[in-house]
């Protein structure tokens, strides 16, 4: 069984994975005053393969990994990252019922291809509705949370 969990870098240089956060919107904002723009790290373990782990501005990891870039990836079978907030690139590619993650910074891991579908949509989906807890109130957000839920959206109409 694949499992795909995000982590948030705190602006004091720690990380808090999403299973740590604190119960409450409130501490959570007090924890993370920019969720939007937040640095964060995506976090893929299978048993008998290593950790890959991504890091980059969270956002922008889930848009390319559990929302649409996961329904890009599922239509043209492979995907090329150039990582937005530091030098790093990686390639993704499905072959049959397989997805291959190579790159410049991380040991090449293949897996199988459905059970990473559902683990991608899940952590996309803990995302999003963590982002509706946190900007439900907000009308500045209200863009980006649309945007989200285009790619949350995105996701569930190409993995079928």
């Amino acid at each position: 069984m694949i499992e795909v969990e995000y982590a948030i870098f705190l602006p004091d240089g720690a990380s808090l994975s999403e299973t740590e956060l604190p119960p409450t919107e409130d501490a959570i904002r007090a924890l993370i005053p920019d969720f939007a723009g937040a640095g964060g790290a995506l976090i893929i373990r299978s048993p008998g393969a290593p950790d890959t782990v991504f890091a980059d501005t969270l956002r922008i990891l889930i848009h390319t990994f559990c929302l649409s870039g996961l329904a890009d990836l599922l239509r043209d079978g492979q995907q090329f990252i150039d990582f937005f907030d530091h030098e790093e690139t990686a390639r993704i590619t499905i072959a049959g019922p397989t997805i291959t993650f190579a790159g410049d910074q991380i040991e090449t891991v293949s897996l199988p291809l459905a059970d990473y579908i559902v683990a991608q949509r899940a952590c996309g989906d803990r995302y999003v509705t963590l982002a509706r807890r946190l900007w439900h109130a907000e009308p500045n957000r209200a863009d980006s949370l649309a945007e989200l839920e285009s790619g949350l959206a995105q996701a569930a109409a190409a993995a079928g």
